[in-house]
């Protein structure tokens, strides 16, 4: 515990605007590059995985097998015993209900 309480006073924040002490450029941005545009991306990845874990098994398995696999309805219809149009209505409903779920995260 002693560590840790001395690693937290070793901490200093600065700020991260682009002026330094003098009014001319040099704040943590420009010294450390810009911020990463890839964050988001990150971001949303983790908000597509924590949806399709609330999936029930069958419908993150369909959506997995199409859009992370690449099958094709008919193929993954072949897989599950059922038809291509049940395939796509079961992805149309599961879609409608990710893209609600994302509305509500991202809101």
């Amino acid at each position: 515990m002693l560590e840790a309480l001395e690693a937290g006073r070793a901490i200093v924040a600065a700020p991260i605007e682009n002026e330094d002490r003098d009014g001319g450029s040099g704040g943590v941005v420009d010294r450390h590059g810009n911020l990463d545009s890839g964050m988001e991306a990150v971001e949303q990845r983790m908000i597509v995985s924590q949806l399709l874990e609330s999936l029930p098994p069958r419908e993150r398995n369909i959506v997995v097998l199409r859009f992370y696999d690449g099958l094709t309805q008919s193929e993954i219809a072949d897989r599950f015993g059922v038809s291509q149009m049940q395939i796509s209505r079961i992805l149309a409903r599961t879609l409608d209900r990710l893209r609600a779920g994302a509305g509500d995260v991202l809101a």
